[in-house]
């Protein structure tokens, strides 16, 4: 009856455990967590119950792609830049609706994508917006925490699943090698949200390594995307442009942009009774 009680939710959790229905008492504790991701002793609560190294599940439906901020927190760095904030507000506005994507990332070294647990990324989420304390205890073990778990098995995708990048991919060593098997596979979509493309279109202001990796990516991206999000109608035409010019002879993806001040569509109106 009171869903968005944390406290009950905790005790849903012990119920659950008392039953022995760890998934259950798992799920139940995460929504806590959601709601109160600074409570260190919903934090510890849902820490008890959360299976380590377990065969993750198939990733069905809308599935985000994070590796960005992920690799972000592993250079260790707790505040976040502005790539970072879109996607700490993409994923939080995505977790709260009624249909909550799975969240994934990749590792350091490749070789595909492993999950995140909702959970862990809502106290990452509250601790990157709490401090830019890089060395405070609770920052060390939530970050620690998810390096273990971008060690554990790399993430199946069921079919028909839809990929979506938030963040930069083209630092990744296989991040197209996987693409390309999980398409192959289970004909996972790929959509990436595309921030800029500064790496081609002022290449003086980006280190050599940056616009190597993206001219690689953006190279590539028509063979391994579906459609293309951008976050302004001035990065889809410099997308579009770069596109024709470049690649000419490959046909450039469908593109949408989704604006940076974007908030939900409200419902329709109910029509009126005749």
């Amino acid at each position: 009856l009171r869903p968005r009680d944390p406290a009950l939710l905790r005790q849903v959790g012990h119920a659950a455990l008392l039953l022995d229905r760890p998934a259950e008492a798992e799920a139940a504790l995460a929504r806590a967590v959601a709601l109160a991701p600074g409570e260190e002793d919903l934090w510890q609560a849902w820490l008890s119950v959360f299976p380590r190294a377990a065969e993750p599940p198939l990733a069905a439906g809308v599935v985000l792609d994070i590796t960005d901020l992920a690799a972000w927190i592993g250079k260790g760095r707790r505040a976040p830049s502005g790539m970072q904030r879109v996607q700490l507000e993409i994923v939080s506005a995505a977790l709260a609706g009624p249909n909550p994507p799975v969240l994934c990332a990749m590792p350091p070294a490749g070789g595909g994508w492993r999950r995140w647990p909702a959970a862990l990324f809502h106290r990452i989420d509250h601790l990157m917006r709490l401090s830019a304390d890089a060395v405070d205890p609770p920052w060390r073990d939530a970050a620690a925490l998810l390096a273990d778990v971008l060690e554990e098995a790399p993430l199946p995708f069921a079919p028909g699943a839809v990929l979506c990048s938030l963040g930069g991919s083209w630092g990744q060593p296989d991040h197209l090698a996987c693409l390309r098997r999980a398409r192959a596979a289970t004909g996972l979509r790929h959509v990436p949200l595309l921030h800029d493309c500064a790496p081609l279109v002022v290449p003086e202001q980006c280190s050599t390594g940056v616009v190597r990796g993206y001219a690689r990516w953006f190279s590539n991206l028509a063979l391994h995307a579906d459609g293309v999000l951008a976050i302004s109608h001035a990065t889809r035409d410099d997308f579009a442009r770069l596109h024709a010019a470049l690649l000419p002879e490959l046909p450039a993806p469908p593109q949408a942009v989704l604006r940076l001040d974007a908030t939900p569509r409200p419902p329709p109106p109910e029509a009126a009774p005749p």
